[in-house]
């Protein structure tokens, strides 16, 4: 298209959308939308919810005993990556699989409070192993994202070696094999 004629590019556009707006108007009546509309539909922000879980991985260390710690704590985050104004419903499964007994939900578990985008949410294991050799397990977060997966997994990987402590009052007490 040419614009010899001494219009701008900026007086053509806007000279276009109308004569778009009136021919659908002429076509579907008074349902067609107004000019106003489909400006303020093309310029409206993103509203979305997105789950995204850091880190995806809980590698706890190797614990030995009778020397040493009998259990150690990490955590990961939930996060609402979304944009908008979408909140995020999330809820934390506790651990399942073979090594499922030696971790614990220590906070964070359960239904979450709803995340407005941007906002996380931590949660909190403890690895105390049940048995002697490693202990894999997984956490699931489900959500009710409107973007992207709705369910994450966190991997949970822990072993010990040695007589594995029993769990009492008493620090003293130990299990053999």
């Amino acid at each position: 298209m040419s614009y010899s004629s001494g219009k701008s590019r900026s007086t053509v556009v806007p000279l276009l959308l109308t004569l778009a707006i009136s021919v659908g108007a002429m076509l579907f009546g008074s349902a067609a939308n107004s000019q106003e509309s489909i400006e303020s539909g093309a310029k409206a922000a993103p509203n979305f919810s997105r789950l995204a879980v850091k880190p995806g991985n809980l590698g706890f260390k190797r614990l030995k005993f009778p020397a040493g710690p009998i259990a150690e704590v990490k955590s990961f985050t939930i996060v609402n990556s979304g944009k908008g104004t979408t909140s995020l419903n999330a809820t934390v499964g506790g651990p399942s699989g073979a090594g499922a007994p030696s971790y614990t939900i220590l906070s964070g578990g359960g239904v979450l409070a709803p995340l407005l985008p941007g906002a996380s949410a931590t949660v909190t294991v403890q690895f105390q192993p049940v048995k002697d050799g490693g202990s894999p397990a997984l956490i699931l977060i489900g959500s009710d994202a409107t973007r992207g997966p709705k369910m994450h997994k966190v991997h949970l990987a822990g072993s010990a070696k040695g007589p594995i402590p029993l769990p009492s009052s008493s620090p003293t007490a130990t299990a053999t094999r």
